[in-house]
């Protein structure tokens, strides 16, 4: 009986890991398992970083691996492709640094929501914000994520 039970525990852990790494595409990797090139890349534009972890995913059809870290105190997500190009960065930022019309927003179309997570993207040189919003809408519970751009237009909308 025993055995059965921890043969199942394994068996739904790798089911889970599986799943995991299949429909949301990304897998966390070791400092080994990272290319030099994106290691060189990145120590060379953040030398003093604590780096948190690494991972690999999918972005925009393109395998990238994503250098979480921090740097003076603040969170940040940098991913870059196998030459060591940076893509993106992702910088967390308290809800009170994100520009005032986003905030005018998010009061007006999103009442009942709160902001969870807030974001400043770098992305092909433009400035983005990622926002997750958690909240009621007709008596359920709903978290989407939302994409504005520098100056404030609401361009994705997607529920999580």
């Amino acid at each position: 009986m025993r055995t059965a039970l921890l043969f199942n525990i394994l068996i739904y852990s790798l089911l889970g890991l599986f799943i995991n790494s299949v429909f949301f595409g990304s897998h966390t990797l070791n400092n080994e398992d990272v290319p030099a090139t994106i290691l060189n890349a990145f120590n060379s534009h953040y030398p003093d970083a604590a780096i948190e972890g690494y991972r690999s995913q999918e972005k925009d059809g393109q395998e990238t691996i994503s250098v979480v870290f921090q740097y003076y105190g603040k969170e940040f997500d940098a991913s870059y492709n196998y030459q060591g190009t940076l893509l993106e960065l992702e910088e967390r930022i308290p809800s009170r640094e994100l520009p005032s019309a986003i905030n005018n927003v998010l009061a007006a179309t999103f009442k009942t929501f709160e902001i969870r997570q807030a974001e400043k993207v770098i992305r092909d040189k433009n400035i983005y914000y990622e926002i997750k919003i958690a909240g009621k809408h007709r008596l359920h519970n709903q978290k989407y994520e939302l994409l504005f751009s520098k100056d404030s237009k609401l361009l994705q909308k997607y529920q999580i």
